[in-house]
């Protein structure tokens, strides 16, 4: 749904025709930081028109040059983004992502171990590049809230201040990833039993077996523990939402939502204690 919410959001600004709307895309950078995936722009212009969310505004004829069909977003539309926008700020199960290298991390023992330094090495050190290019972006950035500042009674000053809050979440998570990899690194260099040899048994012998078991079984109390607390935060959050729908004050609703969630907190945390002692 990133595509959509990036088109509609753009759209909710003013009205623009296809390549207009490419370049306002690429000039805020949103591909850096947004998966803009499930098809090209003019798919989802298509889908979105078909769907009602925008509408041809009019075509603008010059010369020899193609038609320039301008869109805007319709009232259905501003409806829609708004959901999306929505969506995406509370779904955490939406944001959860399944990283390539953890399915490798899983088989990695079958390479040399010094193949698999090399090679998150080289991650680590593509990575390194990556972050100084975002640090500088977000420095440069900070330069436009700095101005947008100034702007008196302008959508600009919150919308940089916002845009500055997605450029500082992607630095935290490649610094995140930096620091993950540089220990992972010295871990696997550390420690020789990180290098598997054909000599060494395949089969697990009865014991580790046995210990597999009990990690499974632990786990099992975890999720079951876990899906009681995300069923009654479901249940606050949705008393939260039908507050908000009735009119009562923002402030006010989220001010019981997170005391609730406190309390939901407390005896989620006091269940996985009980499991394991040693977590407290």
């Amino acid at each position: 749904m990133s595509y959509r919410l990036v088109i509609l959001g753009v759209l909710a600004e003013r009205p623009q025709y296809g390549y207009e709307l490419k370049q306002s895309i690429a000039r805020q950078h949103f591909a850096d930081y947004i998966r803009l995936s499930g098809g090209g722009l003019y798919y989802h212009l298509r889908k979105l028109r078909e769907e009602g969310y925008i509408e041809e505004e009019t075509v603008e004829r010059e010369g020899n040059y193609p038609d320039r069909h301008i869109y805007r977003i319709t009232e259905s539309g501003r409806s829609y983004l708004f959901e999306l926008l929505r969506n995406a700020l509370d779904d955490a199960e939406a944001r959860r992502t399944y990283d390539p290298i953890d399915a490798a991390l899983a088989f990695a023992f079958l390479l040399p171990r010094e193949e698999v330094l090399a090679r998150l090495q080289h991650q680590l050190d593509m990575m390194n590049a990556a972050l100084i290019a975002m640090e500088a972006t977000q420095r440069f950035h900070r330069r436009v809230v700095e101005q947008a500042h100034k702007e008196a009674d302008s959508a600009a000053r919150s919308e940089s201040l916002y845009a500055q809050l997605m450029i500082d979440h992607n630095v935290v998570r490649l610094q995140a990833d930096i620091w993950w990899l540089r220990e992972t690194i010295r871990r696997i260099q550390g420690d020789s039993r990180y290098e598997w040899r054909e000599k060494q048994h395949s089969t697990a012998s009865e014991a580790l077996r046995e210990a597999y078991d009990t990690f499974n079984a632990d786990i099992a109390k975890v999720e079951k523990a876990h899906a009681a607390y995300v069923r009654q935060l479901e249940h606050a959050w949705e008393e939260f939402e039908h507050l908000l729908a009735s009119g009562v004050d923002a402030e006010q609703a989220r001010g019981g939502y997170q005391m609730r969630v406190d309390t939901i907190e407390r005896a989620y945390q006091d269940a996985i204690h009980m499991l394991d002692p040693d977590l407290s």
